[in-house]
């Protein structure tokens, strides 16, 4: 089981390796495809096609031997449970079949001399890779392994310590993306990724772990396509709680037997989505609001039920974003969290959800400097000295080629209500302009 583990890690390790040469790929591509462009390409293209062949021909290596041990693996569980053998093997097999797949598209593949044209067919042998379907069935595979023989991933000796996961980059986005990608995880608990995912990141056991879905327990979540799933956990003796928001972007929900559905149920959680962007956080529009009421009542549902000394963290990308830095100017109820590309702040919705969080006075002033677009690094520190109090606590990180950096010119994001005014939460929470 051990080397069976082993084998998987390096698999996944391949994988990653093929997302770093995707980007590098994607990146060395021209805006322009002129002459002068093209040539620049020429000693990156074969560089990136050793480094292509070398992966993919390890790749192959690995899922050959990944198939081989779990169709050889000996263990007694297997008398106990039954199905559990099967289940791993089915998942090599799956792990095979891509892998043979690809080679026969790749065939396909025209195999054009011109430069430009074979950074192009990198990518696309990069993409058809399947590498966020793969990496899914590897990590299923070590989900099934811990949940049935934990014995064998060794633990640290050292204690867990606070904030040690939402520290964890790597940790922040996997749990982030989880919500995304729950449809390959249908045959699992959330509980049970998290718990695998919590040991592969801190190497420690949970002694609790607890998970609440928004849609579940708030009936309005799904009539307003609000998405977000909390995780209360224990790990030696301390506890937290994992807020995750869902950003704009619709996920297909391919549980859904029928084509036609799953399209239409896409298209509809993406039009709730963006009718909540457009007109409560670009407009202000105060009857657009409901997706923030109902993000405020799944916070009050979970203080209410978690325990008194679980310390609660919001994390959530573009829209998701939104919530948690709305949140926590209206509210103050994390301590601590992140965002990725938050979509911006409403300072118009912000005065509709909670009017006392300032006087009259600083609200005119604060809406005020955000009508003024001069000196504006003036302006921000004036704004920033009306606010309640800095706000160390969140991470906020954005990168200006994500669709919600599209209208700035800087990686700091701005937004607008229907007066013009601009108001921006980023690292260290404060107001900013743009």
């Amino acid at each position: 089981m051990k080397e069976l583990l082993k084998s998987l890690n390096r698999l996944n390790k391949i994988y990653e390796q093929f997302d770093l040469l995707n980007f590098r790929a994607h990146k060395a591509m021209p805006l322009t495809f002129n002459k002068k462009d093209s040539k620049e390409l020429l000693r990156q293209n074969k560089r990136m096609y050793f480094s292509y062949s070398y992966l993919n021909k390890e790749k192959t290596r690995l899922t050959n031997l990944i198939l081989s041990q779990t169709v050889n693996l000996k263990d007694p569980l297997f008398k106990q449970k039954r199905m559990l053998h099967p289940e791993l093997i089915d998942k090599a097999l799956k792990l095979k079949n891509i892998d043979e797949s690809h080679a026969k598209e790749m065939e396909d593949i025209p195999n054009r001399n011109r430069k430009i044209n074979k950074l192009k067919r990198l990518i696309a042998m990069i993409q058809d890779e399947s590498i966020g379907l793969c990496q899914g069935y590897l990590t299923q595979m070590k989900v099934l392994i811990y949940q049935n023989k934990m014995h064998v991933f060794e633990e640290r000796t050292e204690k867990y310590q606070p904030h040690e996961l939402l520290n964890d980059l790597d940790f922040r986005t996997r749990i982030m993306q989880f919500d995304y990608d729950r449809y390959m995880f249908d045959e699992f608990t959330p509980e049970s990724f998290l718990d695998y995912l919590i040991f592969e990141k801190v190497q420690r056991h949970t002694t609790y772990i607890r998970s609440y879905d928004a849609r579940v327990l708030i009936p309005e979540a799904d009539a307003c396509g609000f998405s977000g799933i909390a995780y209360e956990v224990e790990i030696d003796g301390i506890r937290e709680c994992y807020v995750t928001f869902k950003g704009t972007e619709a996920d297909m929900d391919y549980t859904e037997r029928s084509r036609r559905k799953r399209l239409d149920k896409f298209l509809l959680e993406g039009y709730k989505d963006w009718n909540y962007n457009v007109n409560a956080i670009l407009v202000g529009n105060d009857t657009e609001n409901r997706q923030m009421m109902v993000a405020r009542d799944f916070i009050s549902y979970l203080q209410n039920n978690i325990q008194d000394n679980c310390l609660l963290y919001g994390l959530g990308h573009s829209l998701g974003g939104h919530f948690v830095q709305t949140l926590q100017l209206t509210d103050d109820c994390f301590a601590g969290g992140y965002t990725l590309n938050s979509a911006p702040i409403n300072l118009k919705q912000v005065q509709i959800i909670n009017p006392e969080l300032f006087d009259e006075a600083t609200w005119n002033k604060l809406f005020e400097l955000t009508r003024d677009k001069t000196n504006g690094n003036i302006r921000n520190s004036e704004i920033k000295k009306l606010l309640p109090r800095e706000y160390p606590e969140i991470i906020n990180q954005s990168f200006e080629q994500d669709l919600t950096q599209v209208s700035t010119k800087s990686p700091i994001r701005s937004g607008s209500d229907t007066s013009g005014n601009t108001i921006l939460i980023t690292g260290n929470i404060h107001l900013e302009i743009t």
